[in-house]
């Protein structure tokens, strides 16, 4: 007999439902699903162990070298999860007095628990690698006895590679986890085999407890129009759109022009008999000096020329030349002629091009300029305080999609620890930074609250404040 999936429901009457590939017995039959839920399968990955990252299973490496060649980049990449943290890992319960109401909970088993496993430092991890990839993994371990889920840690999403999707089911049964990969093969003694919970499943919480497993690892994703296994962030279309090759591209260029360009200031066109005065004027005959002195007279000139026009103390300073004229061609006779020649290195070129390029890294990422300051070195700001304000309260606002679902294992945790059915409304929340202005009793803000001080000589009304 072919055994059946853990989502397959049999009604055995008295509002119960067996789910024999999990050995669980489900109560409310009326609310139990009547057909499976639809799963696409990749059919080119049907006959593989392990479900490829990329066309050569390096995506991931791959999408990091990239990244670490540009030091802007990575700082927007450090932002983001910076923005998405908030102030940490809270958890909240419903006010007795106000059901309807949502208050900070306190409870001596959740705190404990929270501080055993670093949660807020657990959860930065997976909000990086959520940024960096859409995908988050965490490693769930179930306590001796199974009735609580007791450890959790962060899984790196580039040594994470899902196994070949469940025909039945369509979910992925299992991760292969291998800090070797694409190089690291599903069956080596480097890779660990750990089952996934099924995140699609109504009765996951139930299927975990029910499972003879002590590991697991519970995997969330971002979104991406198109995609069954791994997801896609939006911003590595930079790649393929050639906007970071463009932006890794400039500082080369410039680096090329300042190593291999001659910086020359000035160009001197000087006539032969320019050489046979400056021997005259020494006392010597030019057409007698032999080549060497020749040789060394030139020396002695330029140097005295390249005394005069450079240095601090000779700054504008005027240098007057002069040439004769030929009365019979009516022609100038050559004489000294000096030439200032334009620095290819200061005049900006690329600059309009890097600042497009960041740009394009600001917007792939939907980060606000005034939150990340000017995006050219030469620029003075990027907007007032007002601005930074406002556009990171509505970036908050934006990201709260990401929050919610950088939780999901933390809300299934609570569900199989039993802390939402001994307190109502329990669910982990990211606790926002909301800015205000300094001034709170700016018209922009919340309104001051009203003192409880007494205020000692405030002045009586007269009968002409209460006639106005």
């Amino acid at each position: 007999m072919a055994k059946k999936s853990p989502t397959d429901v049999l009604p055995i009457g008295d509002g119960l439902d067996y789910l024999p590939g999990s050995g669980i017995l489900m109560k409310d039959s009326d609310n139990a699903p009547g057909a499976k839920p639809t799963a696409p399968i990749l059919r080119q990955f049907v006959n593989l162990p392990v479900v490829y990252w990329g066309e050569d299973n390096a995506y991931p490496k791959r999408v990091i070298e990239l990244a670490i060649q540009s030091p802007e980049l990575l700082a927007l990449l450090e932002f983001l999860p910076t923005v998405i943290y908030g102030e940490g890992i809270g958890y909240e319960v419903f006010d007795k007095d106000n059901p309807n109401k949502y208050i900070p909970g306190n409870d001596t088993e959740v705190e404990a628990w929270m501080e055993a496993n670093r949660i807020n430092k657990v959860m930065l991890e997976k909000i990086t690698d959520l940024t960096w990839f859409n995908h988050g993994f965490t490693e769930m371990i179930k306590s001796k006895d199974g009735k609580k889920i007791c450890q959790v840690n962060h899984q790196e999403a580039a040594f994470c590679r899902f196994g070949t999707q469940n025909k039945k089911t369509g979910y992925n049964d299992f991760l292969y986890i291998n800090a070797n990969w694409p190089v690291g093969s599903y069956d080596d003694e480097w890779t660990t085999k750990v089952p996934v919970i099924n995140t699609r499943s109504l009765y996951s919480v139930q299927e975990t407890m029910q499972s003879k497993e002590f590991k697991f690892n519970y995997p969330t994703s971002y979104p991406f129009p198109g995609k069954m296994v791994y997801q896609l962030p939006g911003w590595h279309s930079l790649f393929p759109s050639k906007w970071f090759d463009i932006s890794v591209q400039i500082p080369i260029l410039k680096h090329a022009m300042m190593r291999f360009q001659m910086t020359i200031k000035y160009l001197f066109e000087v006539p032969e008999v320019f050489w046979e005065i400056q021997a005259k004027e020494r006392n010597r005959v030019w057409e007698s000096m032999t080549p060497a002195e020749k040789s060394a007279l030139k020396k002695v000139v330029k140097k005295e020329m390249d005394d005069f026009l450079t240095g601090a103390r000779n700054t504008g300073k005027t240098l007057m030349t002069t040439f004769g004229w030929d009365k019979i061609n009516k022609c100038k006779i050559p004489g000294v002629s000096i030439t200032v020649l334009d620095d290819k290195l200061q005049d900006g070129k690329y600059i309009m091009d890097a600042k497009e390029a960041s740009g394009q890294f600001c917007r792939s990422l939907n980060l606000p300029i005034p939150l990340i300051g000017p995006i050219s070195s030469g620029e003075m700001g990027a907007g007032s305080g007002s601005d930074a304000r406002i556009h990171w309260n509505m970036l908050n606002s934006r990201l709260r999609a990401r929050k919610d679902i950088a939780v999901e294992d933390l809300n299934f945790i609570a569900q199989y620890n039993g802390w939402t059915k001994r307190m109502p409304g329990f669910r982990f929340r990211i606790k926002d930074i909301v800015l205000d202005t300094l001034d709170v009793n700016h018209s922009t803000s919340n309104p001051a609250p009203e003192s409880n001080q007494p205020q000692q000589n405030k002045p009586k009304p007269t009968p002409a404040d209460n006639a106005n």
